[in-house]
């Protein structure tokens, strides 16, 4: 209900053969998009992404949105060793 229609989009194989070019993709991305508050638990993703990152090269966590939570979980990338893991 609250995604994008993925036909709106080229295949991945596509996309990476655009003007000739080879685009770069994360190996795994997790990623949450929406309201940036803590009823969402995104403090316990992050705490989970930081016990798998070693275990998972490449992969990337996103979040995507804003809220009252966004200072306090930036707070915490920074205090676990993942802002070169994730964007938020």
């Amino acid at each position: 209900m609250n995604c994008v229609d993925e036909e709106f989009f080229l295949s991945s194989n596509h996309a990476e053969k655009v003007a000739g070019a080879e685009i770069p993709q994360p190996a795994f991305v997790m990623m949450y998009h929406g309201t940036v508050t803590h009823i969402y638990g995104l403090d316990i993703a992050i705490q989970a992404f930081a016990k798998v990152h070693e275990e998972m090269p490449g992969a990337e966590f996103w979040i995507l949105g804003t809220g009252t939570e966004y200072s306090p979980l930036q707070a915490l990338t920074e205090r676990l060793g993942l802002t070169e893991r994730s964007n938020s």
